[in-house]
């Protein structure tokens, strides 16, 4: 069943991130209006009912749901984490691509389209509601969520128009990605290449459709009959490099991840421009001078040439990897770099609708999370988030100690003194510290 790829077009921002306003200074309670029709965020399940609705309640609809599915994509990340964690592949595999859901969700939600478990829609510039699915008299429901995100996404990044917005989007110290592209290629950022950036970003959008038929393995078939070998030294590296990777660095930034991301993209982007011809010889170093001089305190020119540091990170390779059946870590690197995704569209949304995280403005909602969820407690507040590394930071210290030397089974770990857990698989941990920044 395809989508209508000219509604979806329609697909316009700035009714959705006005709205977005309502989540300032309040608890989750009253993101909505008082009397809305949906008051927990869901549709009514058929659009004779939803073509009843005002238009204003199915944008705000959409809007409360950016900040929601950020963190819930996130805290399904943790417990794939968990999972892995307690020997359960297939519990990884399940919590890894709902996690990837998730941030399917967010991305589409900041970019003015709703998904609603058969409610599909995008808001236009005129703040009407387009149905993007397909509108057959007899249909009440359309495509599924499980479908529809994936189709949507790829429609999306398909689109020379529609997937600009990413450049815009995701920023790297504040800058936006395409304001560094246009520096190092004035005038060369071709609409027809933005597709292939997207996936230079660490998001082969492809692989959702395939990760969800791994799902359906591991969440209904019988996992005797379905052996997903693990190692467990494998396993406690890749918690730890992938800790690492989203350290905070403000602003919703995760530096020793995102400079490894924004090369990828430069060469890419160089490839389309120059050929076969080495990154060394072509524009980056030329207009590297011309860069923001917090991107050139990022990355070094030898960097950015792959002179240094030339091999990938280790998350970015389990991510780009084929495999079938795809692994418990390839798909949970897919998640994360979804939901890195996710967080940077979420923090430029708010910044545009006047939500200033960094002092406070989300604080009302993410400290009685925080508590909820064991990080905080009353007696101890959120404040700025900096004490949510700070706590991994001594558990990254204590896998660490607990990898050496490597242990010969998962039970030698388990019991293992200080082996980080249980924060060591706490990724919320990353959208509250991100949503504080």
């Amino acid at each position: 069943m395809p989508l209508n790829s000219t509604a979806l077009a329609a697909a316009s921002r700035s009714h959705v991130v006005a709205t977005l306003a309502r989540v300032k200074d309040a608890n989750p309670d009253a993101w909505l209006s008082a009397g809305h029709s949906a008051p927990h965020g869901e549709l009514p399940n058929n659009w004779t009912a939803v073509s009843a609705l005002p238009a204003a309640q199915l944008i705000e609809a959409v809007a409360v749901s950016i900040p929601s599915h950020c963190i819930d994509g996130w805290s399904f990340a943790a417990r794939g984490l968990n999972a892995l964690l307690a020997g359960d592949a297939h519990g990884c595999r399940h919590m890894a691509y709902y996690a990837q859901l998730r941030a399917g969700l967010c991305i589409m939600a900041n970019l003015g389209v709703g998904l609603f478990n058969g409610i599909n829609f995008a808001v236009d510039n005129a703040g009407a509601i387009v149905r993007i699915d397909p509108t057959k008299k007899t249909s009440r429901r359309g495509m599924g969520t499980h479908e529809v995100v994936w189709s949507a996404l790829d429609d999306w990044s398909k689109n020379p128009v529609l997937s600009q917005s990413f450049l815009d989007l995701i920023k790297v110290r504040h800058a936006p990605l395409r304001d560094i592209l246009e520096t190092i290629w004035p005038g060369f950022i071709s609409t027809a290449t933005v597709g292939g950036l997207i996936n230079a970003w660490g998001i082969d959008l492809k692989r959702g459709q395939t990760d969800r038929n791994f799902r359906n393995t591991s969440s209904y078939a019988p996992h005797a009959l379905n052996p997903l070998p693990m190692r467990t030294a494998t396993n406690l590296r890749f918690v730890q490099r992938a800790w690492r990777m989203f350290e905070p660095s403000g602003s919703a930034g995760f530096d020793n991840l995102d400079r490894f991301l924004l090369r990828r993209i430069l060469w890419a982007q160089h490839e389309a421009t120059n050929p076969g011809t080495p990154p060394s010889a072509g524009s980056i170093p030329a207009q590297y001078g011309n860069l923001p001089a917090t991107i050139r305190g990022l990355c070094s020119q030898d960097f950015l040439v792959g002179n240094t540091e030339a091999t990938n990170l280790e998350i970015i390779r389990y991510a780009d990897a084929g495999t079938t059946p795809a692994t418990p870590l390839q798909m949970l690197s897919r998640a994360l770099m979804l939901l890195r995704t996710a967080m940077a569209f979420t923090h430029t949304s708010l910044s545009e609708a006047g939500v200033n995280t960094a002092t406070g403005d989300l604080q009302v909602w993410l400290e009685n999370y925080a508590q909820l969820r064991g990080f905080c407690s009353a007696t101890t507040p959120l404040g700025d988030g900096s004490g949510l590394w700070d706590d991994i930071r001594v558990a990254m210290d204590d896998l660490g100690r607990s990898r050496l030397p490597a242990p010969a089974d998962l039970m030698s770990w388990k019991t293992a003194n200080n082996n980080g857990m249980p924060l060591i698989t706490e990724a919320e941990r990353i959208a509250v510290w991100s949503l504080c920044a």
